[in-house]
């Protein structure tokens, strides 16, 4: 389809620049259009002297001039007709040239947005339903600690802050669930006194107790997410 397009592009470059030639040729001779078709008559009839010629001779004749006339401005309409013609013919195969390239890329964009859809409709949703803490296990250092949470399901909504007058930090898990492990858990050789853990029924509370009880409050702690819970790690604020 492009050979083709090309093909007839050079077409019409070349029967412009013909047209424009022959042009530039009359109206540097004869100035304009009209001019040049009376010389052309003048021409034409100046084959015979009219002593010569009889009346059906200068009738023919001038019949002859007036089909010339005639035939050089029909020939100048279908040259315009013909151009314009290939003119739209080229805007036509240029626009389907584009279409083609918009309509691949409307697919595209429809495609990416369909496997877009489809990762986010296969991606696991956190359960609805009521979750369970089944084990509680701690990390620890003279900087931080790490509560691993091991849950049934996956921990959605968590929410953060912090109380004065002992400095706790409570860490509340939104949604309903169930505790299965220990309350309360004592340390003695960590920043933190104490962790316990609560149920209400719309949270899963873990509140951490610092030894310091005057230690001032820090940052929201990091909260790292998994499939099967949630780790905690709260930052010694006294250092």
């Amino acid at each position: 389809m492009l050979m083709a397009f090309y093909r007839r592009f050079y077409i019409l470059l070349f029967l412009i620049w013909l047209g424009a030639t022959a042009g530039v040729f009359v109206l540097t001779v004869w100035g304009d259009l009209g001019t040049f078709l009376t010389d052309f008559q003048k021409i034409a009839s100046a084959g015979m002297e009219p002593s010569d010629m009889n009346a059906s001779d200068v009738d023919a004749i001038a019949r002859a001039a007036d089909k010339a006339v005639q035939e050089s401005q029909m020939a100048k309409y279908i040259v315009r007709r013909e151009v314009s013609r290939e003119v739209l013919s080229i805007e036509k195969n240029v626009k389907k040239v584009f279409r083609i390239k918009d309509s691949t890329t409307d697919a595209a964009v429809e495609t990416l947005a369909r496997d877009r859809e489809a990762a986010l409709r296969d991606q696991p949703r956190p359960d609805s339903g009521t979750g369970e803490l089944k084990a509680l296990t701690f990390t620890k250092t003279s900087a931080r600690m790490t509560a691993h949470l091991s849950t049934t399901r996956i921990v959605d909504k968590v929410t953060t802050f912090w109380m004065s007058h002992p400095t706790r930090l409570v860490v509340d898990l939104r949604g309903g669930w169930e505790n299965v492990v220990s309350r309360t858990h004592t340390f003695t050789d960590s920043f933190i006194s104490r962790v316990v853990i609560g149920t209400q029924p719309d949270r899963l509370r873990v509140v951490f107790n610092f030894q310091d009880t005057k230690a001032p409050q820090g940052e929201r702690p990091d909260l790292i997410y998994s499939d099967n819970g949630l780790d905690i790690v709260v930052d010694n604020t006294a250092k």
